[in-house]
Parts: structure tokens; sequence; C-alpha cells
């Protein structure tokens, strides 16, 4: 495909992305370092790499390690497409020129929710700080993680930080009030 897109001469007019939306499946994928695997909210599982092409805007082997979501294209595509959409109407912002541009790094509030059958993960990050919960026939368990210094998501410090477990939880309740689950 890059092959052809050379060949046709579009290379500098065209943005070629690779992601996936969440990590691989539990026992068929390698996820390094990282806890967990597809379907859950450990990092393993949603925690993926986002590659971008674009010759003559980002330089080859730029680095980003701007924390962003599959939702943050939507509104690249859309600024690349010069469509008239207010920013008040995405959750995403625009991550591509965010890259092309090398901007700061910003600290962002994300959240997770996943429900398959009776069992159902919810997170929360805050810069740095990660809060997990998952229900499962009737039982929940909770963690809480500093992901610059533990990306493995190994040492639950739920109990050691209860100020940002509570900050956290509160947060992730104020987000479900807002996004109601469709199934």
């Amino acid at each position: 495909m890059l092959a052809a897109i050379e060949k046709a001469g579009i290379a500098e007019n065209t943005v070629v992305v690779f992601v996936s939306d969440n990590g691989g499946l539990d026992g068929a994928a390698n996820m390094g370092p990282l806890r967990g695997a597809k379907s859950g909210t450990f990092e393993g599982g949603i925690r993926v790499p986002l590659i971008i092409r674009w010759p003559g805007h980002i330089k080859p082997g730029t680095l980003s390690h701007q924390v962003s979501a599959t939702f943050d294209l939507t509104a690249s595509i859309l600024q690349l497409a010069m469509a008239k959409i207010p920013k008040s109407k995405l959750d995403g912002f625009d991550i591509i020129n965010h890259v092309a541009e090398q901007r700061n790094d910003l600290t962002r509030k994300l959240f997770w929710r996943g429900k398959r059958g009776d069992r159902t993960w919810w997170a929360v990050r805050d810069g740095d700080w990660k809060y997990v919960r998952k229900t499962e026939e009737g039982q929940t368990e909770e963690w809480l993680f500093d992901i610059a210094d533990d990306v493995g998501e190994q040492r639950n410090l739920l109990a050691k930080q209860a100020s940002t477990s509570v900050r956290l939880k509160k947060l992730l309740v104020e987000w479900e009030t807002d996004v109601k689950a469709t199934r």
C-alpha cells in the first residue's frame, strides 16, 4: 500500500494510520510487560501502538508519549478534511497535528467501560494515575496504579493512596452519570 501511494505521487498528501482499538487476545498475544488483554481495562487491554505516516509533515522516527484514544482520530480526520465540526460535539482532539507540530503532551482524563455477559470493567486515567474496577459474578475487585512508575500494573496502591482512590472513583461516578451504558 505504501509503495502504491509513493508510485502515485501522493505520499505528501496522504496520511496513513495504523492502530488497533484494543490489546491482543488473552493467551494468543504477547503484551510484553503490560498486564491484561482484550476485553479488560488493564494496560494490556487498552494500550496499543498508534503509527502515523505523513511525509513532509511528520518526521520519520518521531515519538510522542501523548496519551490518546482512537476517538482522537475522528477529530484528526475531520481537521484534515477541513470539516466544520464544533469541538463541543467531539470527545477527542486532533492527535495527528499534535504529533506533526511536536506539541507538548497534555494531561488527560480518559474513561473506559466494557461489559461482556455479567462481567463489567471500568477504568479512569487522570494523568499518570489509573483506577480500575471489575465486577463479575457479584464480586468486585479494585486497583489503583501509578502508570508512570508501574506500567505493568503490578503494585496496587488502592490502600496506600486513599485520597487519590476516592478522587478517581468520584470522577468515574460523574462520568457514569453523563455517559449512560447502552448495553
